[in-house]
């Protein structure tokens, strides 16, 4: 960054500090002209990194640092008739926590229970996973259930468009900023052809025992799921939960917990959502217009996505999910395999630490808590197959991160 911009940066009072690393993607910035942001030259909010490009082009995005960073939105106010220019700051977390309640609520409570997560597969799949050091990103279409994405539309459609919450929300929206309304008309419309060619993710959930009379899963694992999951060599990594509830723009994937709702049940959640935003207008009007249309774009893709029926509440899922067509990533690079007969383009997550994108804890040594056998005949030459694995990860307790369990599934 040249000296003049920074120097002009600085003259704006521009304070650097998080970009959202996590559930939700950070929103796009807006279009830049050479020179000061126009941003900057319109008094509204400010939300630029360390690594604005030296010479931007005309409508080019800056290259983001992953460095943290905060808010600072302007207001304007009149005591006695006096004009004054008000700055504040707003952590861009507060902001998250104002759009994204139920998520951010769901991460806390990961991050301060220190919940790890479970991810169940084969055992040919898990050994390709150790062995390729990634693992794959797959097809929405090709999942169990693709009509979870109409379940999801179908909320969203009755509290937005027949329904007090949907009239109280584009009141509220009316007022940060006139044209936001029409422009969630045109998201909720049109959204569903990127989510339903374009979206690609992995299931995990979260795993551990929620009562004290419950089995533990440390030894048993999730009895349904080795029914549902992985055939009959079924196995099940354990994560640790740093790299998907840490704050993190590194690779284009983003980690976000399911609701389980049905339509009635779905009100809480959007009343939240709507009570949130009316009781922070002041704030939100304040956001820069691209900015702005940026978050309610990940609010109600993320939502569609990740609602499913409450009959579905046991897995306790979270799914990683990217969206390349409206999230373009660096390191996810589509590349095609053949699944069960199927030939399909994936996307790979590599299992390794990128400390330059502040990309920590992905490592299989650094992510791999323990890895439980499931239920069959062949449970001792699989476990010592994993072993052998753990042990060429550099993991010198790999015997005691293996666990056979000993539940008696009738196959």
């Amino acid at each position: 960054m040249s000296a003049v911009y920074r120097e002009r940066l600085a003259s704006a009072a521009v304070v650097c500090a998080p970009l959202v690393q996590g559930p939700t993607p950070h929103p796009c910035p807006s279009p830049y002209r050479r020179g000061v942001p126009r941003a900057l030259r319109r008094n509204r909010v400010v939300l630029l990194s360390h690594a604005l490009a030296r010479d931007a082009k005309p409508h080019e995005a800056p290259k983001l640092s992953y460095k943290p960073h905060t808010i600072l939105y302007t207001s304007y106010r009149r005591p006695g008739g006096v004009r004054r220019f008000q700055t504040r700051e707003c952590d861009e977390m507060d902001i998250e926590a104002i759009l994204f309640p139920y998520a951010t609520r769901r991460r806390k409570n990961v991050q301060h229970s220190n919940i790890r997560f479970v991810h169940y597969t084969s055992a040919e799949a898990g050994i390709s996973i150790l062995e390729n050091r990634c693992v794959w990103l797959r097809d929405y279409r090709l999942m169990n259930d693709f009509s979870e994405i109409q379940h999801g539309l179908d909320c969203i459609k009755n509290y937005l468009y027949e329904h007090e919450l949907g009239k109280r929300l584009k009141l509220a929206l009316e007022q940060c900023e006139p044209s936001l309304p029409d422009y969630v008309d045109m998201i909720v419309e049109n959204l569903a052809e990127h989510q339903i060619n374009s979206t690609y993710m992995i299931s995990i959930s979260e795993h551990g025992n929620i009562g004290p009379d419950e089995t533990d899963e440390d030894l048993y694992g999730r009895l349904s799921m080795w029914r549902a999951y992985g055939g009959n060599t079924n196995i099940a990594f354990v994560f640790k939960n740093k790299v998907f509830v840490e704050e993190s723009q590194a690779i284009g994937a983003y980690t976000s917990p399911i609701l389980y709702r049905d339509i009635g049940g779905f009100q809480t959640e959007f009343s939240e959502l709507v009570g949130a935003i009316e009781n922070n207008i002041e704030i939100l009007k304040n956001i820069e217009l691209n900015l702005m249309r940026a978050y309610l774009l990940s609010v109600f893709h993320f939502a569609v996505i990740s609602t499913k029926h409450p009959g579905f509440s046991e897995e306790r899922e979270w799914r990683v999910i990217h969206s390349p067509t409206i999230w373009p990533s660096e390191i996810l690079k589509p590349v095609y395999r053949v699944v069960n007969g199927i030939p399909q383009r994936i996307y790979e997550i590599p299992l390794r630490n990128i400390p330059e994108r502040n990309f920590m804890g992905a490592s299989i040594k650094d992510l791999i808590d323990k890895i439980i056998i499931g239920p069959t005949l062949y449970a001792k030459t699989i476990a010592e197959s994993f072993i052998e694995k753990l042990k060429k990860e550099g993991i010198d307790d790999a015997s005691k991160r293996v666990v056979v369990t000993d539940v008696p599934l009738r196959r």
